[in-house]
């Protein structure tokens, strides 16, 4: 798999071993096709021969969670699309999972873009810590 990637490639496979969420952000702004060894993107990698299937062996969402789940997104998060979590869900919902929880946060983050992703997070805390208790008073 290593060979896939070019030597910038490989350093950034190494670091993010270690990375955070905001650890990436160092990176600053990356083009997957500036890591691999023949240009390909990591899109078009995940898809190829080598890494295709072990993407789909690991992909979450075929497996319904026992579990309840509460899933919450930003509507506007171009870190990682909403389009993820809503596919996830109704993968889980299809898979037989009955407690999922879905909250969509709708506000915009043109003033600082870097936070759209863990701006969601900060503003679901309180409905998330809600949504625990009542499940500690379920049980």
């Amino acid at each position: 798999m290593r060979a896939l990637f070019n030597d910038r490639g490989r350093a950034a496979l190494d670091a993010a071993q270690d990375f955070c969420t905001t650890d990436a952000l160092a990176y600053g702004p990356l083009r997957s096709e500036d890591l691999t060894a023949d240009g390909s993107s990591l899109g078009e990698l995940m898809t190829g021969p080598v890494l295709g299937p072990l993407t789909v062996a690991n992909t979450v969402g075929f497996t319904a969670p026992v579990a309840p789940v509460m899933i919450v997104h930003g509507v506007h998060d171009a870190s990682v699309e909403i389009e993820q979590s809503r596919l996830l869900a109704q993968r889980w919902r299809a898979a037989g999972a009955v407690d999922i929880t879905v909250r969509e946060f709708d506000f915009g983050t043109e003033l600082v873009p870097e936070f759209d992703h863990t701006a969601t997070n900060v503003a679901a805390y309180p409905e998330v810590i809600g949504w625990i208790d009542r499940l500690v008073a379920r049980a």
